[in-house]
């Protein structure tokens, strides 16, 4: 069973998987003119919604039964830029489902060029709205069509030398009302934004030793394993650690703690950034 949906919202490939072309808008840009990592993770988010609802499972039959999908670990990575005036083309399809989760990939290339822009692979866990606890996965998405090829490239790490050299950085604030969904949690894309935040401020910190730090970052993966739910109003903190630094970038660990309780992290996550050229 597809279910049906427009052909300006996608549509199902013999293959398994779903796809639609979304145009991107000026508001969604970086001072740089990209796309930024949270806003190429609600890409992939508005992806996997479209796709649910062809195959039948749209926001009301969700609501009538009180349940929902929650990213409990994504990786996502990023190549060619996309900006004002382009279309993305967005590929998804489910991988696997196990009892209580499904493992859901991405390919996001360039509508006129297909050149990839993002790949990614979301491991998503079936919860009730209410309690937020996991529940067992209906029978009725024996239906939803399926793609058992993996969307991710295995890649080589970037060149590593010793972390010494820089020490870890620490940035505060607090989660806003905005920030959370439907769900009344911080929306999972919200991190990806803290966590390129904090690599910015944290290179300019890193830069008064190491001057070749105030070259733009610019982000190459994410790794993310979500933990705990943040909810507005709560005060956050965001750890990063320098794993290994080269010539062409750096690879950092990242725990983002309630402030209050720094021994239980909400989200750990490693990244992998490359310096720009100038």
């Amino acid at each position: 069973m597809t279910g049906e949906t427009s052909s300006t919202e996608g549509h199902y490939l013999p293959t398994g998987e779903f796809v639609t072309r979304q145009p991107v808008r000026a508001y969604e840009l970086s001072a740089n003119g990209r796309l930024g990592p949270g806003n190429l993770l609600r890409y992939c988010e508005l992806a996997a919604n479209l796709a649910s609802t062809a195959a039948g499972f749209g926001p009301r039959w969700y609501l009538e039964r009180g349940a929902g999908w929650v990213i409990f670990r994504q990786t996502i990575e990023f190549g060619a830029g996309i900006g004002n005036g382009d279309t993305l083309e967005l590929k998804t399809w489910v991988q696997r489902f196990t009892r209580v989760s499904s493992v859901r990939n991405y390919h996001l290339t360039n509508a006129a060029t297909g050149a990839t822009v993002a790949r990614a692979s979301t491991t998503w866990a079936y919860v009730d709205r209410a309690s937020q606890t996991p529940r067992r996965i209906p029978e009725e998405f024996a239906h939803m069509p399926q793609s058992p090829r993996p969307s991710l490239i295995t890649r080589p790490e970037w060149e590593n030398t010793s972390a010494h050299l820089l020490n870890s950085t620490h940035v505060e604030w607090w989660a806003r009302g905005y920030e959370a969904d439907t769900l009344k949690h911080v929306n999972n894309c919200v991190y990806a934004d803290w966590l390129h935040e904090a690599v910015r401020l944290s290179s300019e910190v890193w830069a008064d030793t190491k001057p070749h730090l105030l070259s733009p970052l610019l982000p190459r993966r994410f790794s993310m394993h979500y933990q705990r739910s943040a909810r507005p109003g709560d005060r956050i903190s965001i750890t990063t650690t320098p794993k290994a630094v080269g010539r062409r970038g750096m690879v950092l660990d990242h725990a983002i703690t309630l402030r209050d309780d720094p021994a239980t992290p909400l989200l750990t996550a490693t990244t992998w950034y490359v310096y720009a050229m100038q």
